[in-house]
């Protein structure tokens, strides 16, 4: 008596498609500072080579590298007013912070103003980067592997 082919055999389910790595976070997008007579809206600057730049400075120098935070979120947050603009430093995050921590002392503004809006902005700037969870995912992911 003839048997049907792969009788008893498990059945072959087509192959799960693989999940995307996670993306970050993103940044709250409604966050203002006060500094100065200036309320700042706070913009996330769209490179992520940016963010990483002043994450790598605040080994350096954090007062600079929170201060580089605070003037790149306000030129990306489109308030008036910026204390520096950032292609004028050559991309030098920490000659940038310098710039715009020495130019809000001159308007007036006291260090520790500057220093917590700094510290809010560098929050808000590297809360996009990715974690150390969605780099795992990433790494991890290895796409549809061919059959056999």
């Amino acid at each position: 008596m003839p048997t049907p082919k792969n009788k008893g055999a498990p059945s072959r389910a087509p192959a799960a498609k693989p999940k995307a790595a996670p993306a970050p976070p993103a940044p709250k997008t409604d966050v203002h500072v006060k500094v100065g007579a200036h309320n700042v809206r706070l913009g996330s600057p769209p490179s992520m080579a940016l963010r990483f730049d002043v994450l790598n400075a605040v080994g350096t120098n954090e007062g600079r590298a929170n201060a580089a935070a605070l003037g790149l979120c306000w030129e990306s947050g489109g308030t008036s007013g910026a204390p520096a603009k950032w292609a004028q430093y050559g991309y030098n995050t920490l000659a940038y912070g310098g710039a715009v921590l020495d130019e809000l002392v001159k308007r007036g503004v006291s260090i520790g103003e500057i220093a917590n809006a700094g510290y809010a902005a560098f929050l808000h700037l590297t809360a996009a980067l990715p974690t150390g969870g969605a780099v795992q995912a990433a790494e991890d992911f290895t796409g549809a592997q061919p059959e056999g």
